[in-house]
């Protein structure tokens, strides 16, 4: 039987958008809680993340974008 992919990293909870965005820490680790505490993790095959190609980013993001957080941030494209 094939299992479901799971992408999680700790990193993840570093990505903080503000009190108001959706995409917020504390989601990530209810949703991770949950899967964990419904017993599912053995179910799932954990696929740790990796630094994503700029090309890909750049179908998704100007590259004005891409620059400004470059600037703004002690990551490195």
């Amino acid at each position: 039987m094939r299992k479901t992919g799971y992408l999680h990293d700790m990193r993840y909870l570093l990505h903080d958008t503000g009190p108001y965005h959706p995409e917020m820490p504390e989601r990530l680790i209810a949703i991770h809680n949950g899967i964990k505490d419904g017993g599912l993790l053995d179910h799932l095959t954990i696929i740790p993340a990796s630094r994503a190609d700029l090309k890909w980013i750049e179908t998704v993001h100007e590259k004005s974008y891409i620059r400004r957080f470059e600037e703004m941030s002690f990551f490195q494209m």
